[in-house]
């Protein structure tokens, strides 16, 4: 029914959009690690290049907290691609097994 169908899509959307926030939360630390890491200059601190000198530098300006500065916009962001794609996903695998 269409009223089933529409609710199944709201679980889908939820279900992603947890997920693709769960995911990224998780990865978040290495992101900013690789953040540091882009913005060294070429002729800059060659020891901020590596993940142990890039990871000690953001240690240093805040402690764990600078590992996640930014997260909500991620967040926000990944919620919404991880469940628009999966919501596609869905239309399309249903309209291909309708024709």
């Amino acid at each position: 029914t269409p009223a089933n169908s529409l609710f199944l899509l709201g679980i889908v959307l939820v279900v992603s959009a947890a997920a693709g926030g769960l995911a990224w939360a998780a990865c978040y630390p290495f992101d900013a690690v690789k953040s540091v890491q882009q913005g060294v200059p070429l002729n800059g601190n060659e020891a901020k290049r590596t993940i142990r000198g890039a990871a000690a530098e953001l240690w240093r300006r805040g402690g764990v907290r600078s590992f996640y500065g930014g997260l909500g916009a991620s967040l926000a962001r990944a919620c919404m691609v991880t469940s628009s794609r999966l919501l596609a996903y869905e239309k399309v695998k249903a309209w291909c097994l309708a024709v």
